[in-house]
């Protein structure tokens, strides 16, 4: 991939296609739940965006997928032979526009969140029984994938070792985004804002 380039926050990550993905080859991921973010801009309505496998035995088993299809966004947990697949509908996400992406895996199930509000819902907890913390996280692929390989640019990808709430999603979306001051024109030296922080969560504030 190209690093460096112009992103959603400073800079990021182009990728455009076969081995450009980026990959974190020994993630220690709780069991209990765990929380996957990326911001993604694509014009790619049917391209990987992101592969979570973890150690099992002596190979390793699919934990989570996450593409795009038709402009849908999809997540699939679980290996083939017992995955559940939930998705988004009615919105083009491959617009190349940024959007953030956020899945959940945890006692409430798999959760997508698109933008801060929850697209689809599951009711798998855990991707496969038996399965290790080790983990290796991958960005920018997905074998489900019609177009496998990512094309576009991802920035601020980040994995929590526990399950968002949709009230914590819905405050680091906020928080990544820009704000309006109070008082704003010609004259005005100082102005006043609030947001509401994600408890426990970190943030980018503008």
């Amino acid at each position: 991939p190209t690093v460096g380039v112009d992103a959603r926050f400073g800079l990021g990550v182009s990728c455009d296609g076969p081995g450009q993905g980026v990959v974190a080859p020994d993630v220690d991921l709780p069991l209990e739940g765990s929380s996957l973010i990326v911001w993604f801009n694509t014009a790619c309505e049917g391209c990987g965006l992101a592969t979570v496998a973890r150690h099992y035995l002596s190979t390793t088993v699919r934990d989570r997928a996450l593409y795009l299809a038709d402009g849908n966004v999809y997540a699939a947990v679980g290996p083939a032979y017992e995955e559940e697949v939930i998705a988004s509908t009615g919105r083009n996400y491959a617009d190349g526009r940024w959007h953030m992406l956020v899945h959940t895996i945890g006692a409430r199930g798999q959760e997508l969140y698109l933008d801060g509000q929850r697209a689809a819902l599951g009711i798998k907890t855990v991707a496969h029984a038996g399965a290790e913390r080790r983990s290796i996280a991958t960005l920018g692929y997905a074998a489900y994938a019609d177009h496998p390989n990512y094309e576009g640019l991802i920035d601020e990808a980040l994995l929590y070792g526990l399950q968002l709430t949709a009230e914590q999603v819905s405050g680091l979306y906020q928080a990544w985004s820009a704000f309006s001051p109070d008082d704003a024109g010609d004259g005005v030296v100082s102005s006043t804002w609030s947001r509401p922080v994600p408890l426990g969560l970190e943030g980018q504030y503008q």
